[in-house]
């Protein structure tokens, strides 16, 4: 799941609304609301996590003025192979996100403050700029305590 929230009229609004609909739940309760920021770091792809999914959890970004990103589409989906980075977070081999046919989206963020919800899974790419990674789970996960991003 991505979305990219920009500002167009009757389009923004509705979309607005689904963003509402489905950050909602994790906003209800307690929530870890873990957040760090990563800058720019071109021909590095990275995902929060690789393993199986337990729960439901989603990564929302808030991006800096000028930010590109490159997002990998279906990669949350797909079995990657990936090892633990110098900045916390496991990095996805370009070779690995070919094989399983993960596609990349690029987006130029001209004014910045653009939020994407993402799966953790999901594969991505910051050419240049910074983001601010909020994760949040959903209240189902039994025994939820603090988890890092």
């Amino acid at each position: 799941m991505m979305y990219v929230l920009e500002p167009k009229g009757v389009e923004y609004s509705n979309l607005e609304q689904r963003i509402q609909s489905i950050l909602r739940p994790y906003l209800l309760h307690p929530n870890p609301q873990v957040c760090r920021s990563f800058g720019s770091d071109p021909s590095h792809i990275f995902a929060f996590s690789l393993g199986p999914t337990h729960g439901d959890r989603v990564v929302v970004h808030m991006w800096g003025a000028g930010s590109r990103v490159v997002f990998y589409g279906s990669s949350h989906k797909k079995p990657l192979k990936g090892v633990l980075a110098a900045n916390g977070l496991l990095e996805v081999p370009l070779a690995s996100l070919r094989k399983n046919g993960c596609e990349p989206i690029d987006v130029q963020m001209e004014k910045g403050g653009i939020s994407a919800i993402l799966h953790y899974r999901h594969a991505f790419e910051i050419k240049t700029g910074f983001t601010s990674a909020y994760g949040l789970e959903s209240p189902t996960i039994s025994g939820a305590g603090t988890r890092s991003l």
